[in-house]
């Protein structure tokens, strides 16, 4: 199913993390215009990174988080690319709605090892493919802090004449895992 989901549903599910965000620093990787890493810097991160791809949402990211006192670098980069120059450890490590866009399985998992291992305390994670996810995460240090299955609505998926309506995921599952 297509994810579509708004800035304010991207935050579906994140409260209990957002509540765990004072003085942690925050790696938000498909960051776009950092909405949601902007949420963490409210409650009282003391440092955001962020990566994605599109300089126009990555120049947003960055007039947005000027305007605050928190820390900040975010990049205009492809994460599969660089994420292996990224040895810096993050308390929290948020990749919501990449992992289902990156084709190759292999380098996806690689991603997702990766992260888990930058990864001091939580990640975060919102993706269509779950399973794949899981099955990943059981091999590392970690247990689930919180599952939150998303918003499934019912949209018109098509502008023509008789157009079907169906169930689309606006937002997929979320997973928290907590360093054990």
């Amino acid at each position: 199913m297509p994810y579509i989901g708004t800035a304010l549903e991207r935050l579906t599910g994140l409260s209990p993390l957002i509540k765990e965000s004072k003085n942690k620093s925050v790696l938000d990787i498909g960051c776009a215009d950092c909405l949601v890493a902007y949420e963490f810097v409210k409650a009282g991160a003391n440092y955001i990174c962020g990566i994605d791809v599109n300089k126009n949402e990555v120049d947003f990211a960055k007039k947005l988080l000027t305007k605050t006192s928190v820390a900040f670098n975010v990049t205009c980069a492809n994460i599969l690319e660089t994420y292996q120059k990224i040895n810096t450890k993050f308390d929290i490590v948020l990749y919501l709605g990449m992992h289902h866009h990156f084709k190759k399985i292999k380098e996806r998992k690689a991603l997702v090892v990766h992260l888990s291992k930058i990864c001091k305390k939580y990640f975060a994670v919102r993706t269509t493919e779950m399973e794949e996810i899981n099955t990943i995460m059981a091999m590392q240090p970690y247990k689930f802090f919180l599952t939150h299955s998303g918003v499934i609505t019912n949209v018109t998926t098509n502008a023509k004449p008789g157009a079907i309506k169906r169930n689309v995921n606006r937002i997929g599952p979320l997973k928290i895992f907590e360093r054990k």
